[in-house]
């Protein structure tokens, strides 16, 4: 034994201070690549994928040479196809260091864990280390403990220190052993380049602590971590991917800083909450990587274990019987990296249990053939996914290369193992999409190679690895856009999407969205009419007064250089009727990347970016790419820029005006260099993007990803009603539904009612999980054209106050337009300036008793939203109400107990609302109650 435990506290404190072995300004032995860094790099800077398993303990605890033995075994055979990654618990009584007493370390166990470290060196495999994996620290019964003896979740050596886990985390005697047994690795291993990587602890939820309490230890532990370990990367580690619960779980892992990559658990489970958990084995590996990558599109993600339970984790899967094949291995391993993990993903049961028990081990060789020679950092792989009747297809596209994994739904686990039945052969031809000039196919269940001229398949079973020459053009041409028409000419008949989905409502599911947008009020700011100046510095000066109105996000309309073009026919018919006879519609382009001198400079619109970020705002600019004016200045260099008719002449859109044509690559890299553009030169956050749904959604998907590996938390707000553009690309979609209602509430054309039938239509219309922009007014909504007004002089204050509250109270993110936080009733138009109608905000009127109301009304709500993030996506809960003609309500129950509910009365009369519990709220006339 080594250190006496009497002598441990000296010790400790020692060490602690003089900072152990000393490596400062060592690199690391593998780290984040520095070309992509969603991959990892090698020393040289090559790019490393690796290929790795869980080959965590000694089940069944032996002799220090039979575990030895056992270890060896296992190891040649995974190194001798490939296996390059492999991940040890500490905690194994074969290299437990610390297991008895805290302080005091096993001599037998630390050159245990040298030859283990040596063997890896020796066979080309890397490690990585979880340091801790205990759940209980007092001693249990046996039958009580998960793995019954096999290996403790329990580490009684702590219990003189803490009678139990909530005192564990709080001690700093545990915190200190902790890091003294982290330092005796360290010094004992810590300068092999076998081992690259360290984990704080196994599935650290499991153990019961908060997400405070552990957010709290894991951002006090990780740079200890990191200064004893100056070569390896350092991550912690969280549950199974399994239950809702694991969201909050997982954003909070991926805000960790210091964190190296993003990991996540996921098993097949027939008890698991989750749906996608009992589903196919390929399809909930590749779903819990997209979810990684939604969360830190910037870093690596690795399923770090992953394989086959019986309900609840009571034990290895009953399936593996009868898998003699390991049909689920080979979808554990591929399904991870196609779906853009940065290596195979990293089965469970490695021993008898599955892959040494039916001798498994060659399907890491399969995987390493299938990915031998890609690049993926250089490539700049972007993951993708498309389906057949017969196929689900998980592809990368990189710069030059394209691959592709084709698994074949039909051979399921119920046909290939319940039932005994040979797995189809598949045949065909690749999708259309897929179309390149030749093809190179890996067979890994033949494990056979072949090329081909054609998009004909070869005959396979099972799945195949496809790869060939990423084609110069579009993956696929945009499909000609069509509106769905309206179903009735009733109100409900505009509840539908307005453009074809391919996507069905009731199983997929919309991308997380960055944690600012929870809490945020956005508020779009018309430069022409915010200010009498019209100007970038006028409004400019009035962000301090925004600011204290709670906004957090500003929409900027356009400011890209407006096409000035005089001739009336190619002016909107709605430009035309209003009278302004204002050629420049901001809404038609002449120069995506100039900004126009009406609103002042470049320099004026980086002040005005600089300012708002100073004062804690984020700016979102409009970007206008479904058309551009007729004297549009690429039009010269690129006459193809646009859609032409047959007779040359340019093809006119919806507005009167030409077409962007998007079917042409090149048209597609000049825009994502204009939204890039916006990025590096004003650093703007986000963007609004005009009519979005009438353009391709994979042209704003790849948009996304291009812009957010740039900067990560840049968000994008659709103007639209496709249910495909929150999969991958949008993170807000306008709420038309409720805003059309809400409109038609003002101008009292429909009951009450209807606010909650256009609230669930929208559930019932688009994906789990799709977020909603909500207003009643804006640039459209504003213009003073025939029967267009603004809602304040229409409508009065009363019930624009109800209306806003009932924005601010639902799920989304509310938006205050132009002026509406002083009840501003002053003629709007898009088409007016300080020119052409000199129309703006009233601001003399920003003292009067009605903005002052308002102005009151606007901070209490952003207050609400800001103390209350979980408004965002909380449930809403209407409530009946005995007069829905006239009134709705409903609540908001948030998850730290609050709820919050509104009443509303939109009609003239006072009514009264009686709400669950039997409480009676009295309405005044259009009026509204926040309880």
């Amino acid at each position: 034994m080594l250190h006496p435990a009497n002598l441990v506290r000296a010790a400790l404190a020692g060490l602690l201070l003089c900072g152990g072995r000393s490596l400062a300004g060592a690199s690391r032995f593998v780290d984040v690549s520095r070309v992509d860094s969603r991959y990892f790099a090698n020393p040289d800077g090559s790019t490393w994928i690796p290929v790795g398993c869980n080959i965590c303990f000694d089940r069944l605890q032996k002799p220090s040479a039979e575990a030895r033995a056992l270890f060896d075994g296992w190891m040649t055979a995974f190194a001798a196809n490939g296996g390059d990654f492999m991940r040890v618990w500490l905690s194994c009584p074969f290299v437990e260091v610390m297991p008895d007493t805290a302080g005091t370390f096993s001599a037998e166990a630390t050159d245990n864990l040298k030859w283990l470290v040596a063997r890896a060196e020796q066979l080309h495999i890397r490690l990585k280390f979880t340091f801790e994996n205990f759940r209980r620290v007092a001693p249990v019964q046996k039958d009580l403990d998960p793995a019954k003896g096999i290996i403790s979740f329990t580490r009684p050596a702590y219990a003189p220190y803490a009678r139990d886990m909530r005192a564990f985390w709080d001690s700093e005697d545990c915190f200190r052993f902790y890091v003294a047994r982290a330092r005796h690795v360290a010094e004992a291993v810590g300068n092999s380049p076998a081992l690259v990587a360290v984990e704080l602890w196994n599935e650290y939820t499991s153990t019961g602590v908060s997400l405070e309490t552990g957010s709290r230890w894991t951002a006090r532990m990780m740079p200890e971590i990191q200064r004893l370990f100056p070569r390896q990367m350092v991550v912690q580690n969280l549950g199974s991917f399994s239950g809702p619960t694991a969201y909050a779980d997982y954003d909070w892992l991926a805000s960790v800083a210091g964190n190296a990559f993003l990991q996540a658990h996921r098993y097949l489970d027939p008890g698991a909450e989750m749906d996608v958990c009992r589903g196919p084995m390929d399809v909930l590996c590749a779903d819990a990587v997209r979810e990684l990558l939604d969360r830190r599109p910037d870093q690596p993600a690795l399923l770090a274990e992953t394989g086959a339970v019986e309900p609840n984790h009571t034990g290895p899967s009953r399936f593996y019987a009868l898998d003699k094949a390991g049909e689920l291995l080979h979808d554990e391993i591929f399904a991870p990296f196609f779906a853009g993990s940065a290596g195979c993903g990293q089965p469970w049961h490695w021993d008898h249990q599955y892959i040494a028990g039916n001798d498994l081990w060659h399907h890491f060789a399969k995987f390493r053939k299938a990915v031998e020679g890609l690049d993926p950092a250089a490539e700049h792989f972007r993951p993708f996914h498309t389906e057949t009747p017969e196929l689900r297809l998980y592809g990368l596209r990189g710069e030059k290369t394209t691959v592709v994994w084709l698994r074949d739904k039909r051979a399921t686990r119920e046909h290939d193992l319940v039932q005994g039945l040979p797995p189809p052969v598949v045949k065909g031809r690749l999708p259309h999409a897929l179309q390149a000039d030749r093809y190179h196919w890996y067979l890994p269940w033949e494990d056979r190679s072949v090329d081909l001229p054609t998009s004909e398949m070869p005959p396979f079973t099972r799945s195949a690895v496809v790869r060939f020459a990423t084609p110069v053009r579009p993956v696929a041409a945009p499909a000609p856009v069509a509106r769905i028409p309206h179903a009735s000419k009733t109100p409900e008949g505009r509840f539908h999407p307005t453009y074809p989905s391919a996507c069905d409502p009731a199983t997929a599911k919309a991308r997380p969205v960055p944690d600012f947008l929870r809490g945020a009020v956005m508020y779009q700011l018309f430069t022409r009419m915010f200010t009498p100046e019209g100007t970038f510095e006028a409004a400019r000066r009035k962000l301090p007064e925004l600011k204290a109105d709670g906004v957090s996000v500003i929409y900027l309309t356009p400011h890209q250089l407006a096409d000035a073009d005089p001739d009336p026919k190619h002016w909107s018919a709605r430009q035309r009727a209003s009278g302004l006879g204002n050629p420049k519609n901001p809404y038609r382009q002449k120069d995506f990347f100039a900004v126009d001198p009406e609103y002042g400079t470049a320099d004026d619109l980086r002040r005005f970016v600089s300012d708002a970020h100073a004062l804690g705002m984020k700016v979102m600019f409009d970007l206008v790419y479904f058309h551009c004016g007729p004297r549009a200045v690429f039009l010269e260099d690129h006459p193809d820029f646009i859609v032409r008719n047959p007779d040359g002449t340019p093809k006119l859109g919806e507005w009167a005006f030409p077409e962007m044509d998007l079917s042409k690559a090149a048209v597609r890299e000049y825009l994502y260099a204009n939204m890039l553009g916006f990025i590096r030169d004003y650093d703007v956050d986000g963007f609004r993007c005009d009519v979005a749904d009438m353009l391709p959604v994979d042209f704003w998907e790849e948009a996304a990803w291009r812009c957010r590996r740039a900067k990560p938390d840049v968000f994008f707000m659709c103007e639209g009603l496709r249910g495909d553009d929150q999969l991958r690309a949008f993170d807000l979609s306008y709420g038309f539904y409720t805003q059309w209602t809400m409109v038609d509430l003002l101008a009292g054309k429909a009951p009450a009612s209807l606010l909650e039938a256009a609230w669930r239509a929208q559930v019932r219309d688009y994906p789990r999980g799709f977020h909603w922009m909500r207003c009643f007014e804006n640039h459209d909504f504003a213009n003073l054209n025939p029967g267009q007004k603004r809602k304040e002089a229409l409508y009065g204050p009363e019930l624009n106050a109800a209306m806003l509250a009932t924005c601010f109270l639902l799920d989304g993110v509310p938006m205050l337009y132009n002026g509406q936080e002083i009840a501003d009733a002053s003629p709007h138009s898009i088409w007016a300036n300080r020119d052409h109608g000199g129309w703006c905000i009233d601001w003399s009127r920003a003292g009067d008793a009605v903005a002052v109301e308002r102005r009151a009304l606007v901070r209490r709500l952003a207050q609400l939203r800001r103390d209350h993030p979980a408004l965002f996506d909380a449930p809403v809960v209407w409530h009946p109400v005995a007069d829905p003609q006239c009134c709705y309500a409903f609540s908001r129950p948030l998850p730290d107990g609050t709820t919050l509910t509104l009443a509303v009365n939109v009609s003239r009369e006072s009514k009264s609302v009686t709400l669950p519990g039997g409480r009676t709220v009295a309405l005044k006339p259009q009026g509204f109650a926040i309880q």
